[in-house]
């Protein structure tokens, strides 16, 4: 999941979505970034697979702001809320990045109000389960530029059917549930 996080995260740091879309439509798209250092992520879920996707951000010198039920988080985490303050946190990221379970609690957690606060300039990464995140909202946010990109490893259900509208999604990268692919997870 570390691995997984940190390609995924610089991926969207260099605009991949965008420049891989470029390439497919044979025109010359010179995109160029900010540095990834400095920026923030914020961590939805800070577990295991949470923990993993902290530290793959602080190693790319983000700053890292957990989530979780309690509000606490140990390291590599730089800060930490409650997942009731959630819409404190969100107009801060950079970059979101969803390693929670599939609760009661965290269905829909990322609803369409939610995805607003992001800035359009922001990124969004899904490698905990895809019901935590109202994906025909991100979908047309990514459709409209109003997200820079996002990168889903998780999807309901999998595999994703061939006519998902989520394949031709502009900045969009799936993948297929591979972010844990590690037998020893």
């Amino acid at each position: 999941a570390q691995d997984y996080c940190a390609m995924a995260l610089l991926m969207l740091q260099f605009r991949a979505p965008e420049v891989l879309a470029s390439h497919h439509a044979r025109q010359w798209q010179p995109v160029f970034t900010t540095p990834i250092a400095g920026k923030t992520a914020v961590v939805i879920g800070f577990g295991d697979l949470g923990s993993a996707a902290g530290r793959a951000a602080h190693k790319l010198g983000l700053k890292v702001i957990a989530v979780t039920r309690s509000g606490k988080a140990g390291r590599p985490a730089d800060a930490a809320c409650r997942v009731t303050r959630i819409e404190a946190v969100l107009p801060k990221a950079d970059f979101v990045i969803i390693t929670t379970p599939l609760t009661p609690g965290t269905r829909g957690l990322l609803n369409r109000a939610r995805l607003d606060l992001l800035k359009p300039a922001a990124g969004l990464i899904n490698i905990g389960r895809s019901p935590v995140v109202d994906y025909e909202a991100l979908r047309e946010k990514l459709d409209k530029g109003e997200l820079a990109g996002a990168v889903l490893d998780v999807h309901s259900p999998e595999p994703l059917p061939a006519d998902s509208p989520l394949w031709t999604t502009r900045n969009l990268i799936i993948t297929p549930h591979i972010s844990c692919d590690d037998p020893r997870y």
